[in-house]
């Protein structure tokens, strides 16, 4: 009620003095008076309600603060009247006296609580606006700081956190209305003092014992509020907008300011302990504002090596700190992210000086770890250190980048992680060795540079560049590999520089051999890239191969092979099974005689090469070993679809779809059913055992897709692909294989997948039989409209029939309960037609004899039924 009653309050004496303005009660100066007369009695008022004895549990402390704000916001409106209203003083005097109404308002507040000081706030950061801000020209900017200040410093004497957010909140709203003037220069100012003032604060209150949670997150709302500002100057600065400022120098130092105040915070233990994350972000995101093919001007350049400077002068203060592992890592890692994404552009603006940031950032880095690993007394296993290290060594190799030439940068890099595996023998400080193992992973990526590469494939490369390359970084990398097992560092890195300088060596090897074999001068051609991706594939294997026949010690020794294995793998999959593929990929003519082509090193012999590298890498990953097999078995249906597709097509494997060729797909999907069931014994060793139901999974997709694909797609009458019929012995002949090597699968099943297999083989030979009666009477035309419609439709309830019942009593006799189905469906079928179509379409002797022969059949097939049941065993 109190509330209520002080806003009602407050709302009557600005509604009085609309009231008398509409009215025209009284004289426009009276009405100006009574407000102000009303003002000052409110005070007066409240301070007296202040001073009255209090009992427990009394709200007159409320009810006097409400009546106070009631009076100060009475009185805002008298001098709003009296200038913008009537006009009866100019703006300065305005306000001058809504200033003093503000800050005595907040003088008052220390006495009436958070309340009021909270309405002061408010209303001092209103008074610009109410009185035409353009009008108080520089003053203004100072204005804004000083009421920051103000709050700020109420905040702190008496553990207001809710008056300081809101005198942040009040100068980030002003900043940007100060923004969006084109007043940068005002803006900027007030952006570098928010975190200063806002720390001074915080250690104020901390001094005075009244240290409150939300004052103690003061200095990081401003942090993070100027970091997002500092963001928005860098914008302005790059030209994104019309506004013309001092925007690099104003972002530089608001950076230098959220830094130290971050620093300084962390080390006080203030919260929170990743308080860096928005400088570093500012960083980055910088760079990520210059990075692109353009250039900056070369002022920009000095100005964002402050910015780094700041970060991670920063990060090594807060670093050293108790919770100072978080901001080390935070800070040198975004240096060095934010040097390499703008690293092009730098070298655009400044192609010598760059390198000379990049270098200098990296000894400061490398001096900052070294302070690190001086105070602690484990710099062996200090992730400051390693972190400090990784971010030195990534600034460093960009220094390299700068300065080496294209072709020699492998040898370069080898010798950066030579060097750092020569300190890690001596220092034996964390991050030194990994650093090491990533400068060899760069040397080796580097030999991949399409510069380097490209020249090597095409033949245009020489030989010697490419064997001093490739051998020297191999070399390098070697002496870097012996320093590593002299530091004793651990498996895993010595295994990493081992396998990297294999890996080097093949490149090298693959190169050098591409140089020496590829065709020059006039007779050279474009390259076959799909031969070179089947190289490359074939490469990676055999090196996943060899390294998983020699098991390493460590995890990374382990595992080396198997993860080449899986990159050979995804290399093939992607490029020779998708993209390069000459069916549905690029395009293009196979080359040399089928069955022998270079479908063959492309598909068959990676396929075969991962089933038989299941072997090695059982010992390290069961897992790895199934998908080896299942991506071996894939490479090789692959094949298997790519040379059929051959057989049809010939060297050309575009074009549209033929009937035998669709039916040789169905045929081939049984057949490789069957193939896998030869494998039986290698995939019990893989998954121990476990072959059965992997196989049986399989078979279960294989039968559903040779059955939609014979009954269906390869039909000439009711399938999907129109043309007329050229091949019908190659067609019978796919139809024929599906089904036998169906009824082959039924026979090594058992089972539902039995009684599976035995329901294709009838339905594929079912659709086989009603093609050869369409063919009978209608030739390779097979879709043409019935004119005459009673021999034909006889002859197919007949022929239907005896197919029924020949299926029924085979079923029968074998005791195969799926064919016997299969048998009384065809028949049960068959008298539907002939009481449904054959009634209404046929008339004469032929219905007569179709219902005759269709009787005597159904007879006889229920006789047979019954004397073969009796006389067996039940049905399976």
């Amino acid at each position: 009620m109190a509330w209520l009653g002080g806003g009602a309050l407050a709302l009557g004496g600005v509604l009085l003095v609309a009231y008398a303005a509409e009215r025209g009660f009284f004289t426009p100066a009276f009405r100006i008076a009574a407000a102000f007369a009303l003002g000052l009695g409110a005070l007066g008022l409240g301070e007296m309600l202040r001073r009255r004895p209090r009992g427990e549990g009394d709200n007159t402390a409320l009810v006097s603060a409400l009546v106070t704000a009631a009076g100060a916001a009475t009185l805002y409106g008298a001098f709003w009247a009296a200038h913008s209203l009537y006009g009866f003083i100019p703006a300065a005097p305005a306000a001058v006296g809504l200033i003093a109404v503000s800050l005595g308002l907040l003088a008052l507040a220390v006495l009436h609580g958070e309340a009021l000081g909270l309405l002061a706030v408010a209303a001092a950061y209103a008074v610009p606006v109410v009185t035409d801000a353009g009008a108080w020209g520089g003053v203004v900017d100072s204005y804004a700081g000083l009421i920051l200040a103000t709050g700020l410093g109420v905040a702190a004497l008496r553990a207001w956190g809710r008056t300081g957010m809101l005198a942040l909140a009040g100068a980030s709203i002003w900043i940007v209305a100060r923004l969006n003037a084109a007043d940068v220069d005002g803006a900027g100012v007030l952006v570098c003092a928010t975190p200063m003032l806002a720390l001074s604060a915080a250690i104020l209150s901390q001094r005075r014992g009244t240290l409150s949670g939300l004052v103690a997150w003061l200095p990081t709302v401003a942090v993070a509020l100027t970091s997002l500002f500092a963001i928005v100057l860098w914008v302005l600065a790059l030209g994104w907008t019309a506004a013309e400022s001092h925007g690099p120098i104003l972002s530089a130092f608001a950076m230098v300011a959220a830094c130290g105040t971050a620093a300084i915070t962390l080390r006080r233990g203030y919260p929170p302990r990743y308080l860096l994350v928005a400088p570093a972000g500012v960083v980055l995101l910088a760079a990520v504002a210059i990075s692109g093919d353009g250039t900056i001007a070369p002022s920009l350049f000095l100005w964002f090596a402050l910015m780094l400077a700041a970060v991670a002068g920063s990060g090594f203060a807060a670093g050293r700190g108790v919770r100072g592992l978080v901001s080390a890592t935070i800070s040198a890692a975004s240096v060095a992210v934010a040097l390499t994404l703008a690293d092009r552009t730098l070298a655009r603006t400044l192609p010598l000086g760059h390198a000379a940031l990049e270098a200098a950032v990296g000894l400061v880095l490398a001096l900052g770890a070294a302070g690190f690993a001086r105070q602690t007394k484990a710099a062996e296993s200090d992730l400051r250190v390693a972190a400090w290290v990784g971010a030195s060594a990534e600034t460093v190799a960009l220094a390299i980048h700068a300065v080496t030439p294209v072709e020699w940068s492998p040898v370069a890099y080898a010798g950066l992680g030579l060097a750092l595996a020569a300190l890690a023998a001596r220092l034996r400080w964390r991050g030194l060795a990994e650093a090491a193992a990533v400068a060899g992973l760069a040397s080796f990526a580097a030999l991949l540079n399409p510069q380097i590469a490209r020249p090597a494939l095409d033949g245009s490369g020489h030989l010697l560049t490419i064997l001093g390359t490739g051998g020297g970084a191999a070399l390098v990398q070697l002496g870097a590999w012996a320093m590593l097992r002299r530091a004793r560092t651990g498996s895993n890195v010595a295994e990493t520089a081992s396998t990297l300088v294999v890996l080097t060596t093949l490149l090298g090897g693959f190169l050098a051999l591409r140089v020496v074999t590829a065709p020059h001068g006039a007779s050279a051609g474009p390259i076959d890239t799909f031969m070179d991706a089947s190289l490359r594939t074939l490469l990676l294997l055999a090196s996943g191969l060899a390294l998983s026949a020699r098991r390493g010690s460590g995890r990374l020794g382990q595992w080396r092979g198997p993860v080449l294995v899986g990159v050979g793998l995804l290399h093939g999959l992607v490029l020779q099974g998708g993209m390069l593929h000459p069916w549905w990929g690029e395009g293009g003519v196979v080359g040399g005689p089928p069955m022998a082509d270079d479908l063959l090193p492309g598909l068959l012999a990676p396929g075969l090469l991962l089933i038989w590298t299941a072997r090695g890498l059982i010992r390290v990953s069961r897992l790895a070993a199934r998908v080896s097999v299942g991506a071996g078995a894939l490479f090789v249906a692959l094949w298997l679809v790519s040379e059929l597709r051959r057989l049809f097509h010939g060297a050309d494997l575009s074009g549209g779809f033929s009937y035998a060729e669709i039916a040789a797909y169905g045929a081939a999907a049984i057949g490789f059913a069957v193939g896998l069931k030869a494998l039986r014994s290698r995939l019990d060793i893989v998954v121990e055992g476990a072959s059965d139901p992997i196989i049986d999974a399989l078979t279960w997709g294989l039968l559903a897709v040779s059955g939609l694909l014979l009954c269906y797609f390869a039909s000439p009458w009711w399938g999907p692909v129109e043309g007329r019929l050229r091949a019908p012995l190659l067609l019978a002949l796919g139809y024929g294989l599906g089904v036998g090597l169906a009824v082959g699968t039924a026979r090594r099943t058992s089972g539902p997948l039995a009684a599976a297999a035995w329901t294709v083989s009838a339905v594929e030979l079912f659709a086989a039989l009603t093609l050869a009666v369409r063919f009978a009477f209608h030739g390779g035309a097979m879709r043409v409209a019935q004119h005459e419609l009673s021999l034909e439709t006889w002859t197919f309830s007949a022929a239907w029939a005896l197919y029924g019942l020949a299926v029924l009593v085979a079923g029968a006799r074998t005791r195969i309960g799926a064919v016997t189905g299969v048998g009384l469906g065809v028949l049960l079928f068959t008298a539907a037609k002939v009481f449904l179509f054959d009634m209404a379409h046929l008339s004469g002797a032929i219905r007569a004899a179709s219902f005759i022969a269709l009787g005597a059949i159904l007879l006889v097939g229920a006789l047979a039924a019954r004397r073969l049941a009796t006389a067996g065993s039940p049905l399976t």
